[in-house]
């Protein structure tokens, strides 16, 4: 698991009350999985870190990250629909990216969405496929985790 997942999960687990509540975070899910990110669309597929991690605030906003080194990407929006229990689908609309010792660059022009496929049973994510694009910059993202494990989930209150 990337280091950034760990350390995010332990100092959540560790204070969870405080930090919950001083950020609005209502649910988080964290898991592993087979990344792969696509930056330059036809560019083909390179691998990212393992671990996801994904927040829903009380504000209704959602943010999902993935990471690959030293270089964090999140995809935050609002708004989804469930057709079905096993399939959710997350509104995107914005990019942050963070590399290591740079300030983070934020990027609210994109659109897009992000596919969770869940179980039926129990929630647990089994794979995420996201599609994001800037179209003023003709710039997308796509990252797939595939073959998901360890999906863990902690409510707020």
């Amino acid at each position: 698991m990337a280091l950034w997942v760990f350390l995010l999960s332990v100092i959540l687990w560790a204070s969870k009350p405080a930090v919950a509540r001083d950020i609005n975070l209502q649910d988080m899910v964290t898991a592993k999985g087979d990344c792969h990110i696509e930056l330059v669309k036809g560019a083909g597929f390179g691998s990212c870190d393992p671990g996801v991690i994904y927040m829903l605030f009380k504000n209704g906003r959602h943010l999902i990250m993935f990471a690959n080194g030293n270089t964090t990407y999140g995809l935050a929006g609002s708004g989804d629909r469930q057709p079905r229990l096993e399939d959710l689908y997350m509104n995107i609309d914005t990019l942050h990216f963070t590399l290591s010792g740079k300030p983070e660059v934020v990027d609210k022009n994109f659109e897009g969405e992000c596919h969770f496929h869940i179980t039926r049973d129990e929630g647990d994510l089994q794979q995420i496929d996201c599609d994001v694009y800037d179209r003023r910059k003709g710039v997308g993202i796509t990252i797939r985790v595939l073959d998901m494990y360890d999906s863990e989930h902690q409510h707020f209150d």
